[in-house]
This record gives C-alpha cells, structure tokens and sequence, in this order.
C-alpha cells in the first residue's frame, strides 16, 4: 500500500496485490461518512463499492490523515490519524 495524499480529513491510497498469478492495483480514497469511516475505490468499475473500517455506536468520525515516516535501514510506514467524538 502507498499512501498517495492526505487532505481534506480523508486519505487516498493505492493499493496493490495478486492472486493466481494475476496482479491488479486500485487508488481509494477513506474518510469520515456518517460517523464511520469508509473506503471506497475510485474508478469507473468499483466507484459504488464502498467498505466501512471503523463503525461504533458511541464513537462519531469526523475524519482521518496520514503521514509518511521513514526511517534508515527500515521499511516505509506510515503514521495514521483520526478524529473523532463521543457521541
């Protein structure tokens, strides 16, 4: 996974893999809807599909961001944000 940008209480990634010798890779965009956090896949095939990450009745997100950290002789990670309120 790479993150691509982080703006506006939401984060595009890309995100890539293979099965059965066939590889693909797909650009998503996570943020805040309704209090949960969502994802879902830009495009034209997959642009109504939509995964919700994180749901709790007592926890309203109001939205994510993230950032890159790389550190010597390690591989790349990112540290992640979110915001939220008790509801």
């Amino acid at each position: 996974m790479a993150l691509l940008r982080s703006e506006a209480r939401s984060v595009e990634v890309r995100a890539s893999g293979g099965l059965f010798g066939l590889s693909a890779s797909l650009v998503a965009v996570a943020g805040a809807q309704e209090g949960r956090l969502v994802a879902r896949p830009l495009g034209l095939l997959l642009g109504g599909f939509q995964l919700t990450l994180f749901s709790d009745a007592h926890v309203y997100v109001e939205g994510i961001g993230a950032s890159s950290l790389n550190f010597p002789g390690e591989a790349p990670g990112y540290r992640l944000q979110m915001s939220a309120r008790l509801r």
